[in-house]
């Protein structure tokens, strides 16, 4: 079987392509057709003859009659005819700035690169595939073929041909400013000091995060509660008042009092009075007073039951009322739905009320003016909201006293430095000459900037080269400004970032860190507009949980110093007492002082004794154990008397001088004392007092008596001798004695 032969002669400017003919005619058919193709060939058209051969003869023909040397004189042929001149990077566009990146920019046109590899075996012929010599041998390499694809098409429709430079210098300037004291004021003003709005910036974000509406439905409920309360307690006190008043007319006196008179004509006549006061102490006879009083129907206590009016009256007002005016503006009204005030009586009123021992303490929790308002007291959430927003800005202004604050490179201040008064005059210069180079890069962008030293020499750089170097935009002011620093500023030292505070730091704190705490706020408290009542119980023990005064001691100290808690050293429960009475509203610490001194003495708070404000309530009685017992108490207590030391010298002896009994009962401890004394070591109460009044003499009686030898010594009761009370102490013993004697007739 023959071979197709081809043979390539070049007589004139064109070579020719030339078939010999052999003896098979279907081998010279192809041998022709293959020779007039390829000799009337153009540039490019490789691939399409070669195709076109294989559709109109087939691949098995192909394969047939042409071999590997006839296929080798076939490229031989193209390539002279039509490649023989490659595109080579000579003839590549430069890019304005720097050198042609194949690898980058074939990131931009992958499709580029894969024609480039598919080109290695694109073209069919017979069972191969061979490579298409009008991009393999024209371009070479898939670098060269990039190259030749950006100086044609990629650079005129925008593709860079290397990557942007960085604004490096820019990027990296970071300036770290610490304010002084004076600095950090202004900066606290700016931020709490109200502005022409009559909130601060820092109350103003918070109002974002306030539900005006409900608020203000709030605080009309809470003002509407404070007049119905105020109005009662004035009908109250009128009412006192008038009692008072006729109760100190001579006439209406005799008749109000009428029922005191006689229970205490009975109680003395009868002698129960002692009796009660021995067996039960002022106790039982207070209890008979008021049964008979009450029985006799004149018993004359002022009395109004608080807690009825609330649970029947206040109460039931909001569960019925559906509208509530607003207090700042009478045509203005509010819709009030069961829920809300269900929730207002509940988790409002009710902790409040329960809490108050006297009706002007329960107005004091009521409060609700902003600058009064606090734990104990209404803080409302918008309240609390902008309080947070005031101990964040603090804590923003002290921390920047700290760590500083650091800047980075601001493009408007590199344009218009301000701020340092030191630097006044650099900061006008630098603010010319960068205003003046972007116009001038505006209007002419191959103006020349400087010249570049290379390899090769020396190289002017305009506007435009740097602009295509750094990938900015000339029109662009913040990126004129990182390029003009990045290029001439930074050699010039001039300023990127202000040496003080600037408004972007206070808008960063304002919309980062302050945004996010009232965020995290308005999601614990939910739909409330009222914080839960807290006690100065609560807020005492919340303080004493938190702080440890062992491992934190200035903790302790400062916490304690904002209450003006200066001796730190106490036992904690004096600690705690302490807070308690300076955290408690002067109402609340005074009703309750009262109440406590009237349990001291054994006594029952009521209204009569501590006023109509008073919320009388059972369990205000309570029963207080005294600690400092004398001995003649505890004589007379283990004879039978009930009733308390208080009242034991205040109505039972009031004619015994108390602090002499307590240096008595100390004596009793360890001191010498004279033989008089060891009667008050006895069991009987007669006995007692007998040895009591030899303890204090009449004058009459110590001059009688012998001086003994033993008077001379030094004795405890004689570093307080007072001779002119003797007689008196005498004359109350006698008294005693025969009033005590009395009340034991017929007692063994």
């Amino acid at each position: 079987m023959s071979m197709i032969t081809f043979d390539v002669s070049q007589p004139g400017d064109q070579p020719i392509l030339t078939y010999k003919n052999g003896e098979n005619p279907e081998e010279n058919a192809i041998g022709a057709d293959i020779a007039l193709r390829l000799n009337n060939s153009t540039p490019g058209t490789y691939k399409q003859i070669m195709t076109r051969l294989q559709e109109v003869h087939g691949k098995e023909a192909l394969d047939k009659y042409v071999n590997p040397d006839a296929l080798y004189t076939i490229n031989k042929f193209y390539k002279i005819k039509n490649v023989s001149n490659p595109w080579t990077s000579s003839l590549a566009a430069k890019p304005p700035a720097g050198e042609f990146d194949p690898t980058y920019y074939s990131k931009q046109v992958p499709e580029v690169l894969q024609n480039w590899k598919d080109a290695q075996s694109s073209v069919g012929f017979g069972s191969q595939s061979l490579p298409d010599l009008d991009v393999t041998e024209r371009y070479g390499t898939p670098e060269t073929y990039l190259q030749y694809h950006y100086t044609t098409t990629g650079k005129h429709t925008g593709l860079r041909a290397n990557p942007v430079q960085e604004t490096l210098a820019a990027k990296a300037y970071q300036e770290q400013w610490k304010p002084t004291d004076r600095e950090q004021q202004i900066i606290r003003d700016v931020l709490t000091k109200p502005t022409a709005t009559g909130l601060s910036l820092v109350e103003q974000t918070a109002e974002r995060y306030i539900n005006t509406e409900e608020e203000s439905k709030f605080r009309s409920l809470v003002s509407d509660t404070l007049k119905q309360t105020v109005n009662e307690l004035k009908k109250a006190k009128w009412q006192e008042t008038q009692r008072e008043l006729f109760a100190g007319m001579p006439e209406f006196g005799e008749i109000y009092n009428m029922g005191s008179s006689l229970t205490d004509s009975i109680l003395g006549d009868s002698g129960v009075g002692g009796y009660l006061n021995l067996t039960g102490g002022s106790r039982a006879e207070e209890q008979f007073k008021e049964k008979f009083e009450n029985m006799i129907g004149m018993g004359n206590n002022v009395e109004y039951n608080w807690q009825q009016w609330f649970d029947n009256v206040l109460t039931k007002r909001y569960e019925t009322l559906e509208k509530i005016e607003d207090p700042g503006d009478a045509k203005k009204q509010y819709t009030l739905d069961k829920e809300f005030a269900t929730r207002y009586v509940k988790d409002y009123l009710a902790p409040r009320f329960n809490t108050s021992k006297s009706m002007s303490e329960f107005i004091g929790y009521l409060d609700v003016r902003d600058n009064e308002q606090n734990v104990l007291q209404t803080q409302t959430v918008a309240n609390r909201l902008k309080e947070l927003a005031t101990l964040k800005a603090e804590s923003f202004v002290k921390n920047l006293g700290v760590s500083g604050s650091m800047h980075y490179f601001d493009p408007e201040f590199y344009f218009n430095p301000t701020g340092n008064t030191a630097k006044e005059n650099q900061y006008a210069t630098q603010k010319q000459i960068v205003s003046d180079a972007w116009e001038q890069a505006k209007a002419d962008p191959n103006q020349i900037v400087f010249m570049r030293t290379e390899l090769g020499g020396t190289t002017k750089v305009t506007w435009a080269q740097l602009a295509y170097q750094y990938g900015i935009d000339l029109n662009n002011k913040e990126q004129f400004a990182k390029l003009h620093y990045e290029t001439l500023g930074k050699n010039r030292n001039f300023d990127g970032a202000s040496d003080m505070i600037t408004s972007e730091d206070l808008v960063n704190f304002i919309e980062g860190d302050l945004a996010s705490a009232l965020t995290a706020a308005e999601k614990n408290y939910g739909s409330n507009v009222f914080l839960e009542f807290v006690t100065p119980e609560q807020v005492a023990d919340k303080l004493l949980k938190t702080i440890d005064p062992t491992k934190t001691p200035q903790a302790w100290k400062d916490a304690l110093s904002k209450y003006g808690i200066t001796d730190t050293n106490q036992p904690v429960d004096e600690i705690r007492n302490l807070l308690i009475q300076t955290i408690r509203t002067t109402p609340a610490e005074s009703i309750r002082t009262s109440i406590e001194e009237l349990n001291k003495q054994n006594t029952t708070p009521t209204q009569k004794l501590l006023g109509i404000e008073y919320i009388q309530r059972p369990e205000d009685k309570k029963t207080v154990t005294s600690d400092t017992q004398t001995s003649l108490y505890k004589i007379f207590q283990n004879a039978g008397y009930k009733g308390d030391e208080n009242t034991f010298y205040n109505e039972f002896m009031p004619d015994v001088d108390r602090s002499e009994m307590e240096l008595i009962t100390q004596g009793q401890k360890g001191l010498r004392v004279s033989d008089a004394y060891a009667g008050l070591t006895s069991k009987d109460p007669f006995e007692s007092i007998f040895s009591m009044e030899k303890l204090f003499p009449s004058e009459q009686e110590s001059k009688t008596q012998p001086t003994k030898e033993s008077d001379a010594t030094p004795s405890y009761f004689k570093m307080f001798d007072d001779s002119s009370d003797t007689e008196y102490k005498s004359n109350s013993g006698k008294k005693i004695l025969d009033e005590f004697t009395s009340m034991f007739k017929g007692f063994s």
